[in-house]
């Protein structure tokens, strides 16, 4: 009988702390998450939760950008079923790349806090006009998932350069003019550019070639820093031509200099 007694009371224990937790969870004041972790510029971001109990005092809800300023403000109404749902249309104040904080505050009073957060990740795109260092050229791009932070050329090696800071997975689409960089065969029909992310070949799409430029969607991984696009032309910069005018310059004037200089010690008769 006793041993019967002790079964029994080691499996209400173990009952009881297998439930605890789960238990535990159900009685949260509030619960508040997103229908996805990540998102662009462009997405609808949708934040729902419950309360445990309902009561006279309203729900409040504050998206605060990763800098710490607060993008949006909310008060979803909590329905029949202790359940609420409010929506943002990303872009107008979410500037800044990272990750984003949601409160949800159902608190009647101080003296019983009812709050609940979670997070995002939120990416802009970034159309910002950026010059190739040293030229006049500056191509039309869009980037998700990081920012563009210089473009440079190689002319050593026919390259396009590009420094990027990445926060996540994303894709750069960029317009090329052909007066900038270009990729031809030896008879003068397009050829593929060869394309490398941190040093490592990726494939990339064309998907628009005019006369006038070629566009392409370049995909990253997250940490990414710099994308190089090889073809078998590219500008040269603007210093480096004057560089080799000041140089041009320099030698005509050494020579120059040098010839006075060898006529003035010869003898005279």
């Amino acid at each position: 009988m006793r041993t019967v007694s002790t079964f029994a009371l080691t499996a209400i224990i173990l009952a009881g702390a297998g439930t605890a937790p789960a238990l535990a969870q159900q009685m949260a004041p509030i619960a508040v998450t997103t229908d996805m972790e990540s998102y662009v510029e462009g997405d609808v971001i949708t934040i729902s939760g419950q309360v445990l109990a309902k009561h006279s005092g309203g729900m409040s809800i504050i998206v605060t950008a990763p800098n710490g300023n607060i993008v949006k403000i909310g008060q979803p109404i909590v329905g029949p079923d202790n359940t609420f749902t409010f929506e943002i249309a990303t872009g107008n104040y979410m500037t800044q790349a990272g990750i984003y904080t949601v409160e949800a505050n159902y608190s009647l009073n101080a003296k019983s806090p009812r709050l609940a957060t979670t997070t995002f990740m939120y990416t802009p795109i970034d159309t910002s006009g950026i010059f190739v260092d040293g030229t006049e050229f500056e191509p039309t791009h869009t980037i998700v998932g990081g920012t563009v932070l210089d473009m440079y050329t190689d002319p050593q090696y026919n390259t396009l350069a590009i420094d990027i800071e990445s926060m996540s997975d994303g894709s750069i689409t960029i317009t090329l003019p052909r007066t900038l960089i270009d990729s031809k065969t030896v008879d003068g029909a397009d050829d593929s550019f060869f394309v490398l992310v941190d040093g490592e070949e990726v494939e990339y799409m064309e998907i628009e070639t005019t006369d006038e430029a070629r566009t392409l969607v370049i995909d990253f991984p997250g940490g990414a820093e710099l994308i190089e696009i090889i073809g078998t032309f590219v500008a040269l910069p603007e210093f480096g031509v004057m560089a080799a005018l000041i140089l041009a310059v320099a030698i005509v004037s050494i020579v120059a200099v040098s010839a006075r200089s060898r006529l003035s010690l010869v003898p005279k008769f």
